[in-house]
């Protein structure tokens, strides 16, 4: 994968959208499956745009140079 190219050669972050949707759903005590997790995701988007989570991502970042996949 290319990402993890990237992250390694030069010691660079590399985060998965998935993983913060995960700890979302842990966070609203809903079960990590893949429908639940569709669900979420739709909610997630409808309400605050589909950027939203990359953007929850780089804002725990502070400025870091990161890779979103």
């Amino acid at each position: 994968m290319v990402s993890k190219y990237i992250s390694d050669k030069y010691n660079i972050k590399s985060y998965q959208i998935s993983s913060e949707l995960k700890e979302i759903a842990k966070e609203e005590g809903i079960e990590s499956n893949r429908n639940n997790l569709i669900l979420l995701s739709r909610k997630l988007t409808s309400i605050h745009g589909d950027e939203y989570l990359a953007k929850k991502i780089i804002e725990s970042n502070d400025n870091e140079l990161i890779i979103i996949v």
